[in-house]
């Protein structure tokens, strides 16, 4: 029997693959969106429902629309512009606010939804040098951990199963980091950040779309996952692999003050160093397609990804 799934941030870079893979799969979906449906509807082809929620201070409305399960992963990006006082604002909304009304409204819906699923992020360990982190170390109390625990403690009050999903950086030919590394390395201006020690956890964008059904589906999976792969790498090393497959070179050093005078505090997301390892997935057997950085960078960029 079709489940009928509620969705946030369904045109983002994980939304978008997330969709079709739930509709082949012969799921239906609900997308709740902050667009009017007419503007939705120019940009997406695919058979979904779809609910506006314009001003997400306020709780959505779905009327009498009962849901098997609910992922939610809409969010302001972290790097959409410098962390003044207004855009940690915008980001705490869009966060904490938002989730607090979405998860009120599943919470009085007649029917109980069996499973409510939540993005996070890694930026929750802070700046951990080469310590190796799992769902069970201590977390940050700066400004991107601190966003990230409020995120999750109002998505643990859905009165149903809920997971949490700490994602490192995902990989994909479109959208998200690399499509903005991509121009700068072909060009061989590409380089290390800062010292280039700092460790970077990845995922690529498939094995995220696997990572979620397998949160779906799974009854005994509850509470915070590392979702990346099992492999971290120095920024450095993630620089060598890069050029290596696109065969360029990449000689260019950016030294942290550089990084802070263009970024201010928003370069914490390209310096701080966070090594983890998805220990919850592993122990109950999930295999990743693309366990490492070398084999989800050559997928994606040798043209085995569809684009």
């Amino acid at each position: 029997m079709a489940r009928l799934i509620g969705l946030t941030g369904a045109t983002g870079l994980i939304g978008k693959e997330l969709l079709k893979s739930l509709l082949k799969n012969g799921d239906q979906v609900l997308v709740i969106g902050r667009n009017p449906e007419p503007q939705f509807r120019s940009g997406f082809d695919l058979p979904v429902q779809y609910v506006q929620w314009s001003n997400q201070s306020e709780t959505p409305k779905f009327g009498s629309v009962q849901f098997d399960a609910f992922v939610h992963l809409a969010g302001e990006p972290i790097a959409g512009g410098r962390w003044t006082p207004a855009f940690k604002r915008k980001l705490q909304l869009s966060r904490i606010a938002a989730t607090e009304n979405l998860v009120h409204a599943i919470n009085a819906s007649q029917k109980k939804c069996k499973v409510f699923i939540s993005a996070s992020a890694v930026g929750i360990y802070g700046n951990r040098a080469d310590e190796i982190l799992t769902e069970s170390s201590s977390l940050s109390a700066d400004f991107l951990g601190q966003l990230c625990q409020d995120w999750e403690t109002q998505a643990k009050k859905v009165t149903c199963r809920s997971v949490q999903l700490r994602f490192g950086v995902v990989l994909a030919r479109q959208g998200g980091a690399l499509e903005k590394l991509l121009p700068v390395f072909k060009k061989g201006l590409g380089g290390v950040l800062a010292k280039g020690d700092q460790y970077m956890s990845v995922i690529h964008v498939e094995d995220v779309v696997r990572v979620i059904q397998f949160a779906l589906d799974r009854a005994d999976l509850s509470g915070p996952v590392n979702a990346v792969c099992q492999e971290s790498v120095t920024n450095r090393e993630f620089t060598r692999v890069l050029a290596d497959t696109l065969n360029v070179p990449a000689w260019f050093k950016v030294p942290t003050f550089a990084l802070k005078l263009a970024l201010g505090e928003q370069s914490r997301i390209l310096t701080d160093s966070q090594r983890v390892r998805p220990a919850v997935l592993q122990s109950l057997g999930f295999e990743f397609k693309y366990a490492s950085v070398e084999s989800a960078l050559r997928n994606i960029l040798r043209g085995a990804y569809p684009r």
